[in-house]
């Protein structure tokens, strides 16, 4: 697995772009040249706010070539959105992010039976992690997740990734008595392990690793819920 880009390596200006305009006679016109696999990339941006280029071809194309012509369309047609991050002079130029866009959460929304208004969905909000402080952290929690989409890609695999919660729906779900960065479960003949994932940049003191161990085991306690903790 490749090493994350840590914080510092992500300052990131926006790309503003002249493009279609999503409204109702574009969404219209737009859900039939919309493929299974590009409701799925909508749906995995809104759920996980962030995605990379390479994180993207992971998921979900064969070659990054074919992909890249893809997203390109999908974000002409604001189906997805795009930010480019600036990195320290010398290291080179990071892949463009990627987030949902106002025609992908519409025809979501849509999708659920749903209006966007009720969703949340705010484009302004969407580009906003470009400026999270923890963005180079969510960034590589998705990219843990995307490798083992990969993985479960290739011929005969072992297995396959049958959950992924973002960090915000397991804290929905948990968050009164711990707060993972994810949650996942993979699936193999040999049955299905789960775990909650716990990303640390070993900057944090032991001390506080212990406390939420002992958070972990206070939820097991009151809840019978026993879910494995992965610290990466």
């Amino acid at each position: 697995m490749a090493k994350p880009l840590p914080q510092r390596a992500l300052r990131v200006p926006l790309r503003p772009a002249a493009r279609v305009v999503a409204d109702a006679e574009h969404l219209a016109n737009l859900t039939p040249h919309l493929s299974p696999r590009d409701r799925w990339i909508a749906r995995l941006l809104y759920e996980h706010r962030v995605l990379t280029t390479h994180q993207l071809v992971q998921a979900g194309w064969p070659t990054r070539r074919t992909a890249n012509e893809r997203l390109l369309q999908l974000y002409r047609w604001r189906v997805i959105d795009r930010f480019q991050p600036l990195s320290p002079l010398g290291e080179g130029m990071p892949p463009a992010h990627y987030v949902c866009d106002v025609a992908g959460a519409a025809l979501l929304a849509a999708e659920d039976g749903l209006d966007l208004a009720t969703t949340g969905y705010r484009h302004d909000r969407a580009l906003g992690v470009a400026y999270w402080p923890q963005l180079a952290h969510r960034v590589a929690v998705n990219g843990f997740f995307t490798h083992l989409i990969a993985h479960a890609r290739r011929p005969n695999p072992p297995g396959t990734l049958t959950a992924w919660w973002s960090e915000a729906r397991t804290r929905r779900a948990f968050g009164d008595i711990v707060r993972p960065d994810a949650y996942g479960r993979w699936t193999s003949r040999h049955g299905d392990i789960e775990w909650f994932l716990e990303l640390d940049w070993a900057t944090e003191p032991y001390a506080r690793l212990a406390a939420k161990i002992s958070k972990y085991g206070q939820l097991a306690t009151s809840t019978g819920i026993t879910t494995p903790i992965l610290f990466w």
